[in-house]
Parts: structure tokens; C-alpha cells; sequence
């Protein structure tokens, strides 16, 4: 386990009980805005990382609301921080991330036998995390990339180069990360040229997991062909994109575990 409790120590009077979000502010740059969640804690016996860009909405509010209720209990903050990570992170997304996991057995690998359970009975073995861990905002929007401006702005550089390495870094050299889009993909490569982890542990990225993505992912786990979309699907003008993150994985899994075998 590893946590950095001097930011929840820090908010926990906030945390307690319902108010602006202006509170939370972190800090603010050229646009963009950054906001404290308590999604401090990781796994550092994990063994499979999930990595996504920045946490959502519902990530957010669920955080908050699990914290006001678990602070309001005689839990030690290490279990607050805990059960804040394994109830929240990507929530609203599970259920696509899971069929995805599973599609190409990636718990089984790490000797789990269904996705359902890294967020349950398994989840010392999993890591959920941001490379902008704390959630930022473009312009009043949700930041949604490019990984140049998370280099090249100073508020978001400080989220990725002071929270989400640091906290990688803690991790073993043998766990596997799988990235949500091709912008997180960018960044865990940088970390690899950077000497943070090794390019062998990068096994590909997944489309990212908002519900607003269409027959994406039908698409991306084998279960409609590109014949089967209508025109206007905008998955026909990125067939190429999506095959190639898919044989990828594919390939990169096939690699480290000689016998395993993706469901098709």
C-alpha cells in the first residue's frame, strides 16, 4: 500500500460534508483547473494497472460521498482511502472494462479468474489510476487529452510528474498495464523511455470506456465485423486504429504467457 496522506489530512474537514466545489480547487492555469478527489491509495503488490486519463464525474461525486460516509465512521484513513479507490475508481465504466479484461483474459493471467473480482475479492492485485490522477478540466469541460498538454502545462504537469509517477513507481517491475485510449498509451511509453517501467509491461491500450462511444467496442471484441456498422458509425473511419490496439494486446499477451490463448 501506498498513500501520501498529507492532501487528505488536508481536505478532510471539507470531505465531511457536503459544499462548493471551489473548495477542492487545487489549482488553476492558461484554461485549465484541477480538483482533489481522496484517490490517494495504490496497490503496490498489484500485479495488473489499469490507467486512465483523468478521473469523471461520477469517479467525483461518488469519491465524495463515500468519504463523508466513511469519515463519518471509526475507519482508519488508510481503509477510508482504500475502499474510497476500490468503490469509485472508474465506476459507471466497470462493466465495459471487465468485458474487455475478460475478452482477453488478463485476470486469468495474473491468477484471477474474472474481472468482476480485481474490484472485490482481488483488488490488492489490481491498480486503477489517472495519469492525471486528480480530476482536470479544459475550458469548464473534462480534460480529454492530448498527452502534449499534460507535458506542457504546468498544472497538469505537476499532477502527472508529482502524483502518478511517484505512485507507479512504488509498483513492481513484473506488473502489466494496460492503458484506456491512445493517449494514455503516449504517456505510459514516455514512461517507459523515462525509466519508470519497462516497455515489456505496456500490453497495449483498450478504447477509452465512456458510454458516448458508439460500436466501438462490438468492434474492438470481435462481436460485430465492420460489414455489420451503418454509414454513419463513426467506427468505420478508425477500423485500422482499433485492429491494430487489439492484435497488439493480442500479441503482447501471447509473448509473456506462451499458453494463453484470448477468447478469439
Amino acid at each position: 500500500m501506498y498513500e501520501n496522506y498529507e492532501q487528505f489530512e488536508h481536505f478532510k474537514a471539507a470531505l465531511r460534508s457536503p459544499g462548493p466545489e471551489s473548495r477542492f480547487l487545487l489549482g488553476s492555469n492558461n484554461g485549465y483547473t484541477v480538483y482533489y478527489i481522496p484517490f490517494e491509495h495504490v496497490n503496490v503488490e498489484a500485479r495488473s494497472v489499469l490507467v486512465g486519463i483523468t478521473p469523471g464525474p461520477r469517479q467525483r461525486d461518488c469519491s465524495r460521498v463515500t468519504a463523508q460516509r466513511l469519515l463519518a465512521s471509526p475507519a482508519s484513513d488508510s481503509d477510508i482511502l482504500r475502499e474510497i479507490k476500490r468503490s469509485c475508481a472508474f465506476v459507471g465504466m466497470r462493466e465495459r472494462i471487465n468485458n474487455m479484461l475478460d475478452h482477453f483474459g488478463i485476470p486469468r493471467c495474473i491468477g484471477v479468474t474474472s474481472a468482476s473480482l480485481l474490484w472485490d475479492s482481488s483488488f490488492t492485485q489490481f491498480c486503477p489510476t489517472s495519469i492525471v490522477p486528480n480530476p482536470a478540466f479544459e475550458d469548464g469541460r473534462y480534460f480529454n487529452g492530448p498527452f502534449n498538454a499534460v507535458l506542457n502545462n504546468p498544472l497538469l504537469h505537476r499532477q502527472f510528474k508529482e502524483v502518478f509517477i511517484p505512485s507507479i513507481r512504488n509498483l513492481s517491475r513484473q506488473a502489466l498495464y494496460i492503458g484506456l485510449g491512445p493517449v494514455v498509451d503516449e504517456a505510459l511509453k514516455w514512461c517507459a523511455s523515462a525509466g519508470v517501467l519497462s516497455e515489456r509491461q505496456i500490453l497495449g491500450y483498450f478504447p477509452h470506456a465512456s458510454g458516448s462511444s458508439g460500436s466501438q467496442f462490438a468492434y474492438f471484441l470481435r462481436k460485430k465485423k465492420l460489414s455489420d456498422l451503418k454509414s454513419r458509425d463513426p467506427v468505420r473511419h478508425r477500423p485500422s486504429d482499433l485492429d491494430a490496439a487489439y492484435e497488439k494486446i493480442k500479441s503482447n499477451l501471447n509473448s509473456l504467457f506462451p499458453s494463453h490463448v484470448p477468447e478469439s
